[in-house]
């Protein structure tokens, strides 16, 4: 006997979850337009040096060592003075390491500048950032998608171990599987969330899976 009133709260938790996601779609297909159009809306400026970018990061560590105890050390102590100078596709980064010792207190300094002006590297780092911007969402858009279907399913399911609903889950759950390849790659703290959370609905797909055949042969007996 088929439980009514578990199959409508079914029905109309898979009907909301369509709407939302609908709504995610849309999202996600206006990002991936705005990503491109920056992308191609940069690539109209001209490359000779219209853009320019500098910046300073500095600070400052003291350390007292007369009043430290007699076992621990600052560690500042062997730092070199050193001064280095790096160009890269014309954005010139200037970094300044100096230790100052005066009976005992250490002085120490950390001086970080740049000048940016190769307007064509700035302009293809912004491209390819747009770019990664909007291949992301679009891994997004496919998941998004497939979580529709999904809910579409079991919006009009009379059981949630229809062919239909598990076949959806499955797709859903193997959709996964990409945005949490790039989580891994980027190196974010979610990755290790994201993949247990693909295993669980890959798992949870297959559960209802089994149920469905067990279903399929229980109403065959019958």
């Amino acid at each position: 006997m088929k439980n009514n009133n578990y199959i409508g709260k079914i029905n109309t938790l898979g009907k909301a979850g369509r709407i939302l996601l609908i709504f995610l779609r849309i999202a996600c297909v206006m990002g991936i337009v705005c990503f491109v159009i920056a992308a191609v809306g940069i690539n109209t400026i001209p490359k000779d040096d219209v853009i320019t970018s500098k910046g300073t990061i500095s600070y400052e560590t003291i350390v007292d060592n007369n009043r430290l105890p007699d076992h621990v050390s600052s560690g500042l102590e062997d730092t070199e003075n050193t001064e280095e100078t790096i160009d890269f596709l014309g954005t010139i980064l200037s970094v300044k390491e100096n230790l100052v010792t005066d009976n005992g207190i250490e002085d120490y300094t950390f001086n970080m500048s740049f000048d940016a002006k190769n307007t064509s590297a700035m302009i293809l780092s912004f491209t390819i950032a747009m770019i990664c911007g909007a291949l992301f969402l679009g891994l997004t858009l496919i998941v998004v998608i497939f979580g529709g279907k999904l809910a579409s399913a079991l919006e009009k399911c009379s059981s949630p171990f229809e062919e239909s609903v598990t076949k959806s889950m499955k797709k859903f759950a193997f959709s996964l599987i990409p945005i949490a390849t790039v989580y891994c790659i980027i190196g974010q703290q979610a990755s290790l969330s994201m993949i247990v959370i693909v295993l669980a609905m890959i798992a949870i797909a297959y559960i209802f899976g089994y149920g469905a055949e067990l279903q399929k042969e229980s109403d065959e007996t019958l």
